[in-house]
């Protein structure tokens, strides 16, 4: 299995940003990071409810992030790129900023927004080259929890469930899981003795041909 994750609420989490938690960034002190790799702001990048600062903004120090005091969830490395997952101080995570590491600060990547539900249970895995990262957030109690699923390739931040519709999609399980098989990672979704399978092709979960 190829899975990590945090409970929210059960255990002290990642303790908050201090201010200059930045600073320490290699290159010329004051200089604004260079964020002219990423998408423009306005881009698919944004999943779910509208954040600012949206993607392609370049920060300086974690107050940027106008969320007042913030925490680093977790921090990964995709093809070389250093990127950190951050949220507001808090037991649920309901506003996620991916950010990249760059000299003199970092530059948003994506953000995923989604009010008034509560999210308890936030996994994250890779696939087997190293090139993508995926998020599942698992929202609400079970029976009735739902699992969503971000995708990203240290460029950019999508929707990584297959949906006909405009809003994110979701799949119900009491539990749910990232596994590798065969060099193909799998969500798995377990719901008492039922068991669900989707494989992921790269951008999206998928039923498995």
């Amino acid at each position: 299995m190829l899975v990590a994750g945090l409970c929210l609420g059960c255990a002290p989490g990642p303790q908050g940003l201090a201010p200059t938690a930045w600073n320490s960034a290699s290159g010329e002190p004051g200089r604004a990071p260079d964020c002219s790799g990423l998408e423009s702001p306005g881009s698919t990048s944004r999943v779910g409810e509208r954040l600012e600062p949206g993607p392609g903004r370049p920060l300086r120090r974690p107050a940027e992030l106008g969320a007042g005091p913030v925490r680093r969830l977790w921090a990964s490395t995709l093809g070389g790129t250093e990127l950190e997952w951050v949220a507001p101080v808090g037991e649920d995570v309901q506003r996620l900023w991916l950010l990249r590491v760059v000299p003199t600060g970092r530059c948003v990547v994506g953000t995923w927004g989604s009010p008034g539900i509560r999210t308890e249970v936030v996994k994250h895995g890779f696939t087997s080259d190293g090139r993508r990262e995926v998020v599942l957030l698992g929202l609400g109690h079970p029976p009735e929890r739902l699992w969503m699923a971000l995708g990203t390739d240290g460029a950019q931040l999508w929707s990584a469930l297959e949906s006909s519709t405009q809003a994110q999609a979701a799949v119900q399980g009491d539990d749910a899981e990232l596994r590798d098989k065969d060099g193909r990672l799998l969500l798995v979704t377990i719901s008492g003795s039922r068991v669900g399978v989707l494989q992921f092709d790269g951008e999206r979960f998928r039923p498995r041909p």
